[in-house]
């Protein structure tokens, strides 16, 4: 993903179905995790990450990290996206890819960097709620600010 003008845009890719190797059959990602390598090239505030909802319907949690070691959880709840944390944290690499991925546990994610647990947040109603085609919550990737931003090695997981 890259942004070159607009430093308060987000930019996200809903992951809706997934099929896994040998399977015939395709899944929704409502229950599943995903797992990303990601890399941040960004000026100013900015980072790339994962998200838990549906950014097509405006309701999700994104986990990015940003060139710095800096992370940063937005919440979008329809028409506003707030910050809702940022901070610095020892298990983020500065200036190297990260691996990033979350756990679902009961009314909270767990967001980790590193296979480091950085950050716990309450989940809202209405994320949980969330419906996409799969009448879901789903995951999916998301970038913000001014930079360039890497995806690698992805996986996705079913139910833990």
């Amino acid at each position: 993903m890259e942004n070159r003008s607009e430093p308060r845009s987000l930019h996200y890719n809903d992951v809706s179905w997934v099929r896994f190797p040998g399977a015939s059959l395709v899944e929704s990602t409502g229950d599943m995790t995903i797992s990303a390598v990601v890399e941040s090239q960004n000026t100013g505030t900015g980072g790339a990450g994962i998200l838990f909802g549906s950014g097509q319907s405006g309701y999700y949690l994104m986990f990015g990290v940003d060139a710095e070691g800096r992370f940063h959880v937005l919440q979008k709840d329809g028409r506003k996206l707030v910050s809702v944390h940022s901070a610095t944290h020892p298990a983020i690499a500065t200036h190297a890819p990260n691996t990033l991925t979350f756990a679902r546990r009961a009314d909270t994610i767990a967001f980790y960097a590193n296979g480091t647990e950085v950050i716990q947040i309450p989940v809202s109603d209405k994320v949980l709620r969330t419906r996409g085609q799969s009448g879901q919550p789903g995951i999916g990737f998301a970038a913000f600010g001014i930079g360039t931003y890497a995806f690698d090695t992805v996986e996705v997981t079913g139910p833990q």
